[in-house]
C-alpha cells in the first residue's frame, strides 16, 4: 500500500476513535443529565402530590385525600400516582424499598427506585407528624431510552458527515503535500539510476521534501562530474592498458627478431643463389624453371613468416569473437618456433577437447599465449620440450574472481626448466617483478598476459618445482552452445 492511503486511513482511524470517544462522553453526560431531570420531576411530582395529599386529609379526611389520589392518576397516564402502604397498595415487588424504610421518611424527604421499565420516587404523608403511607409517582423509562436513542443517532450521523469531510480533506492534502513530490522525488531517482543527471528537479516548497529535492540535484550534479570523471579516466587507463600491452608485443617481437632473421637467412641464400644462376644463364630451360619455383617457394615462406610477425605486432581495439584456440595455439607456436629452434627446444600441441572454442579477442589472446611460450622456451635447457595442453575443465573460479563451478578451456603451458622459486611464485604476476638477468626480461609480459585472461573472465594459475620446471594454466570460459 502506498504512503498517501495508508496516511489517510491513519487519520481517519485516529479521528474517528477520538470522535467516538467524545460521543461516547456526550451520549453518557446527556443521558446521566436527562434522568437526573426525570428523576427530580417525579421527585417534586411525589413530594407535591405528599403535601397535597396531607392538606385534603386535614380539611375533609382521609377518604377525601386517597380519592384525590386516585382522580390525579387517571387523569395522566404517563405518570402513574399512587397511595401506598398505610391504607394504600402495596409496593411494586421490583422495588428495593419496604413500607418500613418510607416510614421513618420526613416529610420533605424523597426515596427513588427504578423498576421495570419505570422510574419510582416516594414521599412521605405526614398528618399531625405521624406517617400515614407515601406517595408514589411513577414515570416509564421509554422517554428516556427513546432520548437515548436519538442522541446516538445524532452522535452517529454527526460523526459520519464530520469524518466524511475529513476523509476527503485528509486525501486531496495527501495527494498535494506527499504524492505529488513523492512521485517527483521517484521520478528523479529513476533518471538518476538510469544514468541522466539532468535536468534538475523543481518542487516549490520550503519543507521536508523540498530539501531532499535540493540535496537530490547536488547529488545528481556532483554524480555528473564523476560519471564524467570515470568515464575520461577509464579511457584513460583503458588508453594506457592497450598501450602497455602493445609496447609488451615489440618487446616479444624483439625477443623474436634473431630467431626470425636466421629462420629469413636460408631462404635468402637460396633465393640468391638461385637467381644468380639463373640471371648468368648457368640454368636454362627446364633447370631454370625449377630454380624460379624454388624462389618462389623460398619468398612465400618468407612472406609468411614477416605477415606472421606484422599481425602479431600490429595494435587495434579488442574485438572479441568465437575462437578455436586449438588453431590459436598453433598460431603461437608458429611464432615463437624461430626462438625455440635456436635453442633446440621442441614445441608440441596437445588437445583433449576437439572442440576447444570460445569468445575472445583472438590476437590478445594470442599475445598472453606467446608470452607463456617465449618464457617457457627461455627457461627451457638446450634440447627441453615445451609442450601446450589443451583440454575441458569443470572447475570453480578462485575466490578473488569469485562465481559458481562451471566449464572452462585450460591451456597449459609446461616446460622442463629451471622451475621458479616458492618465495617468487606470489610475484611472477606483478609488474615489472622478473628474476631475469638485467637486459633479458622487463617484468611485464606474465602481467599483461594475467590482465588479459581476467579482462575474458579467466585467469592464470602457475605451479613450479626448482629443477622440474613450470606450468602456466590459462583458464577461459567455454563457449556456451558447445556440447
Amino acid at each position: 500500500m502506498k504512503l498517501v492511503p495508508k496516511l489517510t486511513i491513519a487519520f481517519i482511524a485516529v479521528t474517528i476513535v477520538i470522535h467516538a470517544q467524545g460521543a461516547y462522553r456526550r451520549v453518557k453526560r446527556e443521558s446521566r443529565t436527562y434522568s437526573e431531570d426525570r428523576d427530580r420531576d417525579v421527585t417534586l411530582v411525589a413530594k407535591s402530590m405528599a403535601d397535597a395529599a396531607a392538606g385534603a386529609w386535614h380539611a375533609q379526611g382521609e377518604a377525601a385525600s386517597q380519592a384525590m389520589i386516585v382522580h390525579v392518576s387517571h387523569h395522566d397516564e404517563s405518570v402513574r400516582v399512587r397511595w401506598v402502604c398505610e391504607g394504600g397498595a402495596e409496593l411494586p415487588p421490583e422495588v428495593s424499598l419496604d413500607c418500613g424504610s418510607l416510614a421513618v421518611l420526613k416529610r420533605d424527604d424523597a426515596a427513588h427506585a427504578v423498576g421495570e421499565g419505570r422510574r419510582y420516587a416516594f414521599a412521605p404523608v405526614v398528618i399531625e407528624g405521624v406517617t400515614r403511607g407515601a406517595i408514589e409517582v411513577s414515570a416509564s423509562l421509554a422517554p428516556e431510552e427513546g432520548f437515548v436513542q436519538r442522541t446516538i443517532a445524532d452522535a452517529a450521523k454527526s460523526n459520519l458527515i464530520n469524518n466524511t469531510i475529513l476523509l476527503v480533506v485528509a486525501f486531496f492534502l495527501s495527494v498535494w503535500l506527499v504524492a505529488r513530490p513523492t512521485r517527483a522525488l521517484v521520478e528523479k531517482a529513476r533518471r538518476v539510476g538510469r544514468g541522466d543527471f539532468e535536468g534538475p528537479l523543481v518542487l516549490k516548497a520550503n519543507d521536508e521534501f523540498g530539501e531532499l529535492a535540493r540535496e537530490m540535484n547536488s547529488m545528481s550534479a556532483q554524480l555528473g562530474e564523476l560519471v564524467g570523471q570515470v568515464k575520461t579516466e577509464s579511457a584513460a587507463r583503458l588508453d594506457a592498458m592497450e598501450q602497455l600491452r602493445h609496447a609488451d608485443r615489440l618487446t616479444t617481437v624483439g625477443k623474436l627478431a634473431s630467431g626470425i632473421a636466421h629462420e629469413l637467412g636460408t631462404p635468402l641464400n637460396v633465393i640468391e643463389a638461385r637467381s644468380s644462376m639463373i640471371a648468368s644463364g648457368e640454368a636454362t630451360g627446364e633447370t631454370a624453371k625449377h630454380y624460379g619455383q624454388i624462389v618462389v617457394d623460398a619468398s612465400e615462406h618468407m612472406t609468411k613468416i614477416i605477415r606472421q610477425l606484422l599481425t602479431f605486432a600490429r595494435r587495434r581495439g579488442p574485438e572479441k569473437m568465437k575462437s578455436d584456440l586449438i588453431e590459436m595455439a598453433r598460431q603461437s607456436i608458429d611464432l615463437v618456433r624461430p626462438l625455440a629452434r635456436k635453442k633446440s627446444v621442441d614445441l608440441s600441441v596437445v588437445s583433449s577437447d576437439q572442440d576447444a572454442v570460445a569468445s575472445t579477442d583472438a590476437m590478445q589472446i594470442q599475445q598472453a599465449l606467446t608470452n607463456l611460450l617465449v618464457n617457457a622456451i627461455q627457461a627451457s635447457a638446450d634440447g627441453h620440450p615445451v609442450e601446450v595442453r589443451i583440454e575441458r575443465q569443470r572447475v570453480r573460479p578462485p575466490a578473488d574472481l569469485g562465481g559458481n563451478e562451471d566449464d572452462y578451456v585450460c591451456l597449459r603451458v609446461k616446460d622442463e626448466g629451471a622451475g621458479i622459486a616458492k618465495e617468487n611464485l606470489e610475484h611472477v604476476f606483478e609488474p615489472f617483478f622478473t628474476t631475469k638477468d638485467v637486459g633479458e626480461g622487463t617484468g611485464l609480459g606474465l602481467s599483461v598476459a594475467y590482465g588479459i585472461v581476467r579482462d575474458h573472465g579467466g585467469w592464470i594459475a602457475v605451479e613450479s618445482e626448482v629443477g622440474r620446471g613450470t606450468r602456466f594454466s590459462m583458464y577461459l570460459p567455454r563457449l556456451e552452445g558447445i556440447s
